[in-house]
């Protein structure tokens, strides 16, 4: 599900929404910046994705770009 990341990085409006998805994330939680963690997932191969399968801040942003393409 992460590939979607990829797949909707030249959607302009759903990126704005994974962004301000993970910033109430973040405020909720008390993180720092994770933006750049979308950036960098969106230049990541599929296997770079599927490695991050295995961390917490991957399935948190499964949701959220669920959650922002299908609110």
């Amino acid at each position: 599900m992460k590939i979607l990341v990829v797949q909707w990085s030249h959607n302009d409006q759903a990126l704005c929404d994974i962004a301000a998805a993970i910033r109430d994330l973040d405020r909720r939680r008390g993180a720092i910046m994770r933006e750049q963690q979308v950036i960098v997932a969106m230049n990541k191969t599929r296997e770079d994705l599927e490695a991050l399968a295995d961390n917490q801040f991957a399935e948190d942003l499964e949701n959220l770009v669920l959650h922002a393409l299908d609110p």
